[in-house]
């Protein structure tokens, strides 16, 4: 085990090493099943090799649980309740809402499962040979905004973090123009956030497989710990389950099937299309 330990340290500082030179980030040519030997590929666009395969049925259940109780989770049924709806129908409208996204999500996820093939491979099927660059460059671009929101949300997690320790940090003089629409303390807790998480999107997903299990059970117990802190400091729960109807009619109506679609559609894209990547 130390060594083991010790050669994954050795491999470590060698690639860091060669990470600060530009010629360290250059990508080699790779051979690929699906393109000509004198074309530009890489093993990311071919048939996952067998020696990749190393997630399991539990590393799938780590990954979905972790990823279902993230920021997006935890703002949905606030956000439903703070329009005039009820914890009722924040819970249906989640479930619901995340049932549409099941078919979809199962269909795509079984090209992954059963032909080990990522989304760049499996969208030609659709769009063709040539057009599918298209489609990847929409996910692409799409991922960006995806993820450019995800670090912003986790950014403001971590300056709750900090302040809980250091409640000082809130006190930052704010030297950046407000028309940018940032703090200096906000982008402090930004570049923290995305530091923390740089070198884990450096790994690749094969080499994650006990990562997501760790994230799992480390989500489970922030949220449950979560839940029982705010609690305590509200002084219990309140009136929330006798909480009456703030609107009525039609109006209803239509923020319940707004709400249930605005749960369907934040899951739509990133899981729905691109799950053949998860399961390849």
């Amino acid at each position: 085990m130390t060594t083991v330990l010790r050669q994954r340290v050795e491999s470590t500082k060698a690639n860091l090493k060669k990470k600060t030179k530009p010629s360290g980030w250059v990508i080699p040519k790779q051979s690929a099943t699906f393109a000509d030997p004198d074309k530009w590929s890489n093993i990311d666009a071919d048939v996952t090799p067998i020696e990749r395969r190393t997630w399991t049925s539990l590393t799938v259940l780590g990954f979905w649980v972790s990823d279902a109780m993230n920021a997006q989770g935890w703002e949905a049924p606030s956000s439903i309740i703070s329009v005039g709806l009820t914890w009722r129908e924040s819970v249906y409208c989640i479930i619901l809402g995340s049932l549409i996204d099941t078919i979809p999500l199962m269909l795509n996820g079984a090209v992954g499962a059963h032909l080990h093939v990522p989304f760049p491979v499996a969208v030609r099927s659709s769009f063709g040979f040539y057009f599918a660059r298209f489609a990847v460059i929409v996910r692409m671009v799409t991922a960006l905004f995806w993820h450019a929101i995800q670090t912003y949300t986790g950014s403001t997690a971590m300056t709750q973090c900090i302040r809980a320790i250091w409640p000082s940090y809130l006190d930052i003089p704010n030297t950046i123009p407000a028309s940018v629409g940032i703090t200096t303390q906000e982008m402090v807790s930004h570049f923290i956030f995305w530091s923390i998480q740089f070198p884990i999107l450096l790994t690749p997903p094969h080499k994650l497989k006990w990562f997501f299990w760790f994230k799992a059970v480390v989500v489970i117990i922030a949220s449950v710990g979560t839940v029982i802190a705010m609690t305590m400091k509200a002084g219990g729960i309140g009136d929330i389950w006798n909480q009456p109807y703030e609107v009525h009619g039609s109006t209803r109506s239509w923020l319940i099937m707004s709400s249930m679609m605005s749960v369907a559609g934040g899951w739509a894209w990133v899981l729905c299309t691109l799950t053949p990547d998860n399961f390849d």
